[in-house]
């Protein structure tokens, strides 16, 4: 279980026993059915540690909900879901933020205006525009956000040549700067332009690189990606033991975290490793 749904469930639990411990402090020591439940009876008529009780619950509900909220809202990077059904990983508006924030206020208005323009673009599937508009944002403030985004508009609009220089960029800056977490997403994006341009074994590698440093920062989301990335590259060469070996690891991953999208994805390409000639 990941640390998302772990939180869910501790602030499901609290608020439960919260509104137990309410209702419980509402009722009349005397109420009809409580003298059969001595126990229960025993509770009530202690009206003290009961509103203390719900008090406690109730706050470390309203904690546990409040940390989940900082958690979703501090992320970085998301998984995105191509037109090919290619999971690749974009930057937020919210890791971009927390990138500029050591830069002047000027460069970082209007840096995150381009960025923003750049993320209307993309998700309107102007990727040219895109591309534009976050490597405007790149000149006027480098940010490993900026170099990600732009690469990944520019494979979209088959320019990967300038989309490998920009990922090659941003994993620069990401190694300079230690954020494993973007170092991954870089390497993994890296990876989907090898595997598009048919150099299979340079994919490879790229991808493995890319599921060490999951694995390393216990990243469960990229590691499944990079799992079905491998396993995808396999199926490519017609390697389909290995192919079905790496997806079906991912498969396990995506149904433990929930993640139905990218579940229903790997599940289709099993059926069609399955249905191979070489496999039947």
């Amino acid at each position: 279980m990941n640390k998302k749904k772990a939180l869910i469930c501790v602030a499901s639990v609290f608020g439960a026993m919260a509104a137990v411990s309410g209702l419980l402090l509402g009722l009349s020591p005397s109420t009809e059915g409580l003298e059969a439940i001595p126990f229960l009876k025993n509770i009530v008529e202690k009206k003290l540690i009961l509103v203390f009780t719900t008090i406690i619950f109730g706050l470390i509900a309203v904690a546990v909900t409040l940390w989940y909220k900082l958690i979703k809202e501090d992320e970085t990077t998301k998984t995105f879901t191509g037109p090919g059904g290619e999971q690749v990983v974009v930057a937020t508006l919210s890791g971009f933020r927390k990138e500029a924030t050591k830069e002047a206020s000027e460069l970082i208005n209007e840096a995150e205006k381009y960025f923003e323009a750049g993320d209307t673009d993309f998700e309107n599937m102007r990727y040219k525009d895109a591309a534009f508009n976050y490597e405007k944002s790149m000149r006027t403030l480098p940010t490993m956000s900026a170099y990600l985004n732009m690469g990944i508009s520019l494979y979209y609009i088959s320019e990967f040549q300038k989309a490998f220089e920009a990922y090659s960029s941003g994993l620069a800056l990401a190694k300079k700067n230690q954020d494993m977490s973007l170092e991954g997403a870089f390497l993994g994006n890296i990876g989907l332009i090898y595997s598009t341009q048919g150099k299979l074994n340079e994919a490879l590698k790229s991808y493995k690189e890319a599921l060490d440093i999951h694995r390393n920062i216990e990243n469960t989301l990229g590691e499944a990606n990079d799992l079905g990335n491998i396993g995808n590259v396999y199926y490519k060469q017609g390697k389909l033991d290995e192919a079905l070996e790496y997806i079906n690891n991912a498969r396990t991953i995506f149904q433990r975290i929930g993640a139905p999208r990218e579940l229903q994805i790997v599940e289709g390409l099993i059926l069609d490793i399955k249905e191979s000639p070489v496999i039947k």
